[in-house]
């Protein structure tokens, strides 16, 4: 009977760690390929580390087995919001999600094409600085609740009967109306260059911050056995150290995201409205 039952346990124990993967690389998923996830599988991300989606990424779970998108600090109940960097899908890239959950990551879901993104009853947790970004603008996602998104229909077109076609009253008033378009075109104009502006400081704000955290990341790597200052530090100061390294770059990696959302969001007014 005990041999039976450490036979029991030695299996499940493998088909655990089967389902859970460390990931201590970023996952690119290349454009014209496709990444798939079944039910129950768990990935746990290391620091700086996360999926970047140019192809398709295909993630099926069920209620009683969603597929996990977690820290690797979470093994040791000391996961927090900041730990990984989250999933990006871009420009070209799509992605479909069914019962999964994201936590603990920098940003959930960043998804930069409105279109390219399906959600089923997914569950955000503890994410830093949002849980899900479509196309720029931050989306309303309760922390620990379902949710679930699916592709918005075009609206039906509109076409006017003729008995809305107006010509106008006389000739008398033509000059008026003249007037009011230079001054309407004066004012986009005037507003096309503020929000150009605010959006180019953004966007060069955003890249400067990035660029730092990309520095200070290298700085964390560099700082072992062979570097002066590590050789040099006791093991409390190259604690502090690795501290500091980790805060600043969480800061700047946020300060850089949060530019280049707000750059993105002006830009879509500057498109939409002017």
């Amino acid at each position: 009977m005990k041999k039976i039952m450490l036979a029991l346990i030695l299996s499940l124990s493998v088909a655990l760690a089967a389902d859970r993967e460390i990931v201590t690389e970023d996952i690119v998923v290349n454009a014209g390929d496709t990444l798939r996830f079944t039910p129950g599988k768990k990935l746990l991300f290391d620091g700086y580390t996360g999926i970047t989606v140019k192809g398709h990424l295909r993630v099926v779970g069920t209620r009683e087995q969603p597929v996990v998108f977690a820290s690797v600090n979470s093994t040791k109940n000391a996961a927090t919001s900041f730990d990984w960097n989250g999933i990006e899908i871009t420009d070209g890239g799509s992605a479909e999600f069914i019962h999964s959950v994201i936590s603990n990551a920098t940003s959930g879901i960043t998804a930069e094409n409105a279109q390219s993104l399906t959600l089923t009853e997914c569950i955000f947790k503890d994410n830093g600085q949002w849980h899900l970004s479509i196309a720029g603008e931050i989306q309303d996602v309760l922390d620990g609740e379902p949710y679930s998104l699916r592709l918005p229909l075009p609206p039906p077109a509109v076409i006017p009967s003729p008995a809305e076609f107006t010509a106008p009253e006389s000739a008398a008033t033509a000059p008026t109306v003249a007037t009011e378009q230079i001054k309407d075109k004066d004012s986009r104009r005037a507003w096309r260059w503020v929000l150009g502006g605010v959006g180019t400081a953004a966007a060069i704000g955003g890249s400067v911050s990035l660029y730092r955290a990309d520095t200070i990341k290298k700085d964390y790597h560099a700082y072992k056995e062979g570097n002066g200052d590590f050789d040099a530090a006791t093991p409390e100061e190259r604690q502090q150290r690795f501290d500091k390294l980790r805060k600043d770059h969480k800061t700047a990696q946020t300060l850089g995201w949060s530019l280049f959302g707000a750059a993105a969001a002006d830009f879509l007014v500057l498109i939409f409205l002017f």
